[in-house]
């Protein structure tokens, strides 16, 4: 991760196709570890079919 993280921003995760959320859930858990308080994901699509 480059830069610091500012505890009072809000920060907002793009992914343009959601398949197993690894990668957002990795960036998420890294901004949280290094102190960012609100982290939101935001999806363009999702592959795969949802379990039922």
């Amino acid at each position: 991760m480059a830069g610091k993280v500012d505890k009072n921003k809000r920060y907002i995760i793009i992914d343009d196709i959601f398949t197993t959320g690894s990668t957002v859930l990795a960036a998420a858990e890294c901004l949280k570890k290094n102190g960012a308080k609100h982290v939101e994901i935001a999806v363009i699509a999702r592959h795969g079919r949802p379990k039922l």
